[in-house]
């Protein structure tokens, strides 16, 4: 999840505006993007007031991140619901596994 804020930093937003992610399953959690001065900061846990939620199973969030989901696909296995652009960006984002 630390592709989040990156994936979250061409996207104009108010401070405080938060984009939460939750995963399901063994290595499942949720996590928050939120938006300070001077860009999204990523926190655990899931935000007060998201504008924005995505939920994933694990094998979604692995495939999505290494960039080995087509974003139709993509679109199919993910929930999200609030800002849709906001959604939208975490769909970007993009992650080195190792």
């Amino acid at each position: 999840m630390h592709a989040l804020p990156r994936a979250l930093d061409g996207e104009p937003a108010p401070e405080g505006t938060a984009v939460s992610v939750s995963v399901t399953g063994d290595a499942g959690g949720t996590w928050s993007a939120v938006r300070g001065a001077v860009g999204w900061r990523l926190f655990e846990g899931e935000a007060s007031s998201p504008a924005a939620r995505v939920a994933m199973d694990g094998e979604t969030a692995w495939r999505l991140l290494y960039n080995a989901l087509p974003a139709e696909e993509a679109r199919l296995r993910v929930s999200a619901e609030g800002d849709a652009r906001l959604a939208a960006a975490v769909l970007r984002a993009r992650s080195v596994m190792v």
